[in-house]
């Protein structure tokens, strides 16, 4: 499903943020973005008027989540962020939508249009280990690629898994690209400190991990355009010493 920034009829009431607008240099016209909030929130959307012999003509308005105009071979692009998944507070954008435009007679004209992850942010794995610990299984496993479960039946996948906390270490986390592979794919190394877990575990016990063994774990990140996040595949762990 395409969500892509896209011109939208303003219908409420808005608030223009006069002081911080944004100007985009295309082959034969000149924009400024004006961004607008709805309320007291952060901005909403933006408005956009061509400067065409000195005068300020309305030309369309945008509606997403942290709106970015720029111009690309005399083309007007627009990205905005696509949030993390419930944690956006915590892991931030996870992926960007990408619309091009062209502009003729004062009108836009949508001409490309695709949406790819920002592989610096790790929420996927993140949000995995923290559905293993909180015991929610099923979601867990639909994190996984549709080819790495038909590697892993649930069943066997879960028999393996169950039985264990996980704390990552978010600080030595290492991403690397895989610069002209479909879909986008990235490969992240995380040390990771795993703890049987027992009756006798306290989960409030911070410390619980100090004595747990810990491995460098490897996952490849997967962008899957339809669903619009990261899918992850297990490739390999090591003992950390």
């Amino acid at each position: 499903m395409q969500r892509a920034p896209a011109q939208k009829a303003i219908t409420e009431s808005i608030i223009l943020d006069i002081a911080h607008p944004t100007s985009i240099s295309l082959s034969n016209d000149t924009l400024v973005a004006v961004p607008f909030a709805t309320g007291a929130g952060p901005h909403a959307g933006a408005l956009l008027y061509p400067l065409n012999a000195g005068t300020l003509q309305f030309l369309a308005g945008f509606i997403g989540d942290n709106l970015t105009f720029a111009s690309r071979n005399g083309r007007l692009v627009v990205r905005e962020e696509v949030g993390g998944a419930g944690n956006s507070m915590i892991c931030g954008p996870y992926g960007m939508h990408e619309a091009e435009y062209t502009m003729s007679q004062n009108q836009l004209r949508r001409t490309a249009w695709r949406n790819y992850g920002l592989s610096k942010n790790t929420c996927a794995v993140w949000n995995f280990y923290r559905e293993l610990n909180a015991g929610e299984f099923r979601s867990a496993y639909e994190a996984f690629t549709p080819a790495y479960r038909a590697q892993r039946p649930y069943d066997q996948w879960l028999k393996d898994t169950q039985g264990y906390e996980y704390e990552m270490s978010i600080l030595d986390v290492n991403v690397e690209d895989q610069p002209g592979v479909q879909p986008q794919t990235a490969i992240i190394r995380i040390p990771t400190s795993i703890l049987p877990r027992t009756t006798k575990t306290d989960p409030s016990d911070k410390n619980r991990f100090a004595s747990a063994t810990r491995y460098l774990i490897t996952w490849k990140m997967v962008w899957d355009i339809a669903k619009e996040t990261w899918l992850l595949e297990w490739v390999d762990s090591q003992p950390v010493k």
